[in-house]
């Protein structure tokens, strides 16, 4: 199980928002520039690929042991099972990969460091909060605490929407892993790993949601078109309705393209199993 050091006090005690609003633009390039996402840093950017053969025997041990608790407290055995396609809740997940990509960046050794010598013993956190640094530590300790617990819970929610019944009732699994050690090091490389793809895929389903809102804008103004009521600029400017029809289709095809390389074609078994194993490690 993941152990508290001395860390940054980093609140999420709210959801990480994907844009929320949308800034019309057609993109064909397939860059990642125009859409911002919170980035890992140093804890994702040059994520170790030392061992990696030894990583993934690790990531196939993990598998096999995620059985899942009946509810009698038995173990049920594990059956290939059609993953559920994430679809529609590609933002939700996004959401929740971005608040485990937080806790690990205030995790990191930097972080730590730079909380211990800077943040705690700055005059406005001994003035107003607690001139004791055993007071400030537990503080800090119980705040991560907390946030650690809403992520789990999110991994445990997701879990229990999976079609294979392994994934299920992973609040079990976290409580029976409490008393066990695993290897750190190695795991740790290998939880920042499996982040660093998950965010990849967070910054593609950021851009999926860019480029729905303007697909319905396309789709409005093509609409509109057909029944005379376009209003837009650039209808009354003389656009006509091929080159509108064309432009919903381009877009079109844009935003199915970005739903297969994204979260939305991902299922919800793929992406528990990434997240149990960042959360554990």
């Amino acid at each position: 199980m993941m152990v508290i050091p001395f860390f940054q006090h980093a609140s999420t005690s709210g959801e990480t928002p994907l844009p929320g609003k949308m800034n019309p633009r057609i993109d064909r390039s397939g860059s990642n520039e125009t859409s911002k996402v919170p980035r890992l840093g140093s804890i994702v950017g040059t994520a170790s690929m030392a061992g990696f053969g030894k990583a993934v025997e690790i990531l196939d041990t993990l598998g096999c042991l995620m059985t899942t608790l009946s509810s009698d407290g038995g173990f049920v055995s594990r059956t290939k099972t059609k993953g559920c396609k994430i679809s529609i809740l590609a933002f939700e997940v996004a959401n929740t990969i971005l608040k485990g990509a937080s806790i690990m960046q205030s995790l990191s050794e930097d972080t730590v460091t730079y909380f211990k010598q800077v943040v705690l013993p700055s005059e406005g956190v001994q003035n107003l909060v607690s001139s004791e640094m055993s007071e400030l530590m537990r503080i800090a300790a119980n705040d991560k605490r907390e946030e650690l617990k809403i992520f789990s819970q999110e991994i445990v929610r997701f879990g229990n929407r999976c079609k294979d019944p392994q994934w299920h009732n992973l609040d079990r699994y976290f409580v029976k892993l409490e008393s066990e050690n695993a290897p750190q090091k190695q795991l740790k490389e290998t939880s920042i790993a499996e982040m660093q793809k998950l965010m990849s895929l967070v910054q593609r389903t950021t851009d999926l949601y860019h480029e729905l809102h303007a697909l319905d804008r396309f789709e409005q103004e093509y609409f509109s078109r057909i029944n005379g009521k376009g209003h837009t600029d650039r209808i009354e400017k003389g656009g006509n309705i091929q080159i509108v029809k064309l432009e919903l289709k381009t877009q079109s095809s844009y935003v199915k393209s970005l739903k297969k390389r994204s979260l939305w074609s991902k299922t919800l078994e793929e992406v528990t199993f990434a997240l149990d194993f960042c959360f554990v490690f």
